[in-house]
């Protein structure tokens, strides 16, 4: 090999280490913004994980766009169960930015603020231990069992009512029985009818509304959108302040 492609060889390979190593650094310098940042504004127990996927984030950066952003958060929320006692819910919630313009800059003094953005998307994740901790008091609980809900009496023991879930409002998820035969027993409140209880949306970040309700993997899965208090238009620009 001649000296000059040698030399030429030597200079390629140092500047895709520097770009690699630019690549790893501007990404983790990002996401640790952006967790630290969302923990001290919403008061979280903990940093949220977040995922930046804009290849190359360097040239994203210079360009001021990075193609997505998923942040997940997992904490809990006061609430008040249906006994009118105060009790804390558990949460998984994943938010989804698409598209979002801001420079890097921002994200490293803890400024969060998306001059631009294509698309918004949050969903929301209960346990069967954390509905279950909402409706203490209420006369019945419920078996999330793979994609099925079951609503279980207090008053009849054993007995197992597979019911759909589905949204009332934007912070009220109803319970029917499946087979549309089945009733809830007299003991309930809603003898007969849907069983309704209310999410604390409002204290939970960036405030989703209640969009569907699914049940999937022993888990509800809500999909929900992000309150539009959150999303300031101007002109042709919107802001999101997280």
């Amino acid at each position: 090999m001649k000296p000059v492609f040698k030399r030429l060889l030597i200079v390629v390979i140092v500047l895709t280490a520097l770009f690699l190593i630019a690549e790893v650094g501007f990404t983790l310098a990002a996401q640790k913004g952006i967790a630290v940042y969302l923990r001290d504004r919403f008061s979280l127990e903990k940093e949220p994980s977040v995922s930046v996927s804009s290849f190359p984030i360097t040239l994203s950066v210079l360009r001021g766009r990075v193609n997505s952003t998923r942040v997940g958060i997992a904490s809990s929320v006061p609430a008040t169960n249906l006994a009118g006692l105060p009790t804390q819910l558990p949460y998984e919630l994943t938010v989804d930015v698409t598209d979002a313009c801001f420079p890097l800059v921002d994200l490293l003094s803890g400024h969060l603020t998306l001059n631009s953005v294509g698309r918004l998307e949050s969903g929301l994740r209960l346990t069967q231990e954390a509905l279950n901790s909402l409706l203490a008091g209420g006369g019945w609980r419920v078996s999330l069992e793979g994609d099925v809900l079951c609503v279980l009496p207090d008053s009849v023991p054993g007995l197992r009512i597979e019911c759909k879930v589905y949204v009332y409002d934007s912070s009220t998820l109803a319970l029917e029985p499946r087979d549309g035969v089945a009733t809830f027993p007299a003991s309930l409140a809603a003898a007969g009818q849907s069983l309704l209880f209310k999410l604390p949306m409002r204290g939970l970040p960036m405030h989703p509304t209640l969009l569907a309700a699914a049940v999937s993997g022993g888990r509800l899965t809500l999909k929900a959108r992000l309150d539009q208090n959150q999303l300031v238009q101007s002109g042709n620009q919107a802001k999101l302040n997280l």
